[in-house]
């Protein structure tokens, strides 16, 4: 057994469950309140590298026989979509263990994958950041027998699209580029797949012969654009005149910042990247502020992402007892409802914080030991077999 380093990580907000894609291709889900025990994995196919990871929403709605609008009822299902350099996507089926529906995009190398949707809308959409220097995006149609993706639109850029980032709430779209610029676009008709460039940022190079990449992105909220480059700097944007209003250095070497995300309440950044150190940035007074750093691992870290852990509430006869069930007996209870924070990178483990204390505690490392038991007995037989 020998563990792959982990490139990407995605959190099904449905479930509760997490994504981790490998170096060697393969694909884990593993359950947060499980100790993040992997519940499946899929293996990796020879020349694929899984270079994104998105999840998609089935919004669609289905009715009872009587008719009724009021007894409609939603599927809330989620498929998990990979995105690989070799210019393929495919949807990664944890049931039957394999990936299926490889569609060619037909723009080089496939960089980054994002969902692109809207509250209300049934269309399940995906954009894909292309070698080629355009973002297409492609509608996926699952079926019972064959699940087909449709391209509907495509944005152009000047060079490679190496990020991308999309927020529901201004429908907005945002792209790192290799020519060292960051550029909006803006949806104005979802239904018809209908968009409009908006701005375009440079980043500063500092003298430098080479662009700045711009590795990784967010889209807030509130309208701002917060970006991780190549030269370790963690730089917040305002979406709307494009101006630079804050710049937070990573790491003192000018280290690449590889990763980027945000908690649920959009008041709490992280980033880390090939320095191992883990940036918490916060927002406090209107202005974001660097606060701590953590460094878990010992080599690059690739990604990172958040989840929640679900609240249980467990029926028992007094109070005395539905406490002890509902902590499990290891202070389960106190972390109901609290936000995690999950890293992971070339030392193939995954560390989690609890978001609320960054700074006072530290992380759980979890290490990759095989998900299939090495020893399996037949008891009828009276044999045993042994992997080494």
């Amino acid at each position: 057994f020998e563990p792959s380093a982990i490139t990407k990580l995605s959190t099904c907000t449905s479930s509760c469950r997490v994504a981790v894609a490998r170096g060697d291709g393969s694909v884990e889900l593993v359950d947060p309140e499980q100790k993040l025990r992997t519940l499946a994995k899929i293996p990796g196919l020879r020349n694929r590298e899984i270079d994104g990871l998105a999840w998609l929403r089935d919004n669609t709605t289905t009715t009872n026989s009587n008719n009724n609008k009021n007894n409609a009822v939603s599927k809330g299902k989620e498929s998990l979509i990979g995105a690989s350099r070799d210019g393929t996507i495919f949807h990664l089926d944890f049931n039957k263990l394999s990936q299926k529906n490889d569609f060619n995009v037909g723009g080089g190398a496939v960089l980054d994958i994002e969902e692109i949707s809207k509250r209300g809308s049934s269309r399940q959409l995906v954009a894909t950041a292309c070698e080629d220097g355009t973002i297409r995006i492609l509608e996926y149609t699952p079926e019972e027998s064959v699940s087909i993706f449709v391209q509907v639109s495509s944005l152009t850029t000047g060079g490679s699209v190496l990020s991308i980032a999309w927020n529901e709430t201004r429908q907005m779209l945002v792209a790192g580029v290799s020519d060292g610029t960051i550029r909006t676009f803006h949806c104005k008709n979802f239904e018809k797949q209908i968009w409009t460039p908006k701005i375009r940022i440079t980043v500063e190079n500092y003298g430098k012969r080479t662009p700045t990449r711009v590795w990784a992105l967010l889209a807030l909220d509130d309208g701002t654009i917060v970006s991780g480059d190549s030269l370790g700097h963690v730089q917040f944007w305002d979406g709307d005149v494009g101006t630079l209003f804050k710049s937070c250095e990573q790491n003192p070497n000018h280290a690449d910042v590889l990763a980027l995300c945000v908690d649920g309440k959009q008041k709490t950044i992280f980033a880390s990247g090939l320095d191992s150190r883990i940036v918490c940035i916060r927002k406090q007074g209107g202005r974001w502020i660097s606060t701590t750093a953590h460094r878990p691992h010992t080599h690059d870290v690739k990604a990172l992402c958040v989840y929640t852990k679900r609240k249980v509430v467990v029926k028992a006869k007094n109070d005395e007892e539905s406490q002890n069930r509902e902590s499990g007996g290891r202070n389960e209870k106190v972390f109901a409802g609290k936000e995690f924070l999950v890293s992971g990178g070339t030392d193939t483990k995954l560390c989690t914080f609890v978001i609320e204390s960054f700074k006072d505690t530290r992380p759980k490392k979890h290490f990759p030991w095989p998900s299939v038991s090495p020893i399996c007995l037949a008891k009828e037989g009276r044999i045993m077999t042994m992997m080494r």
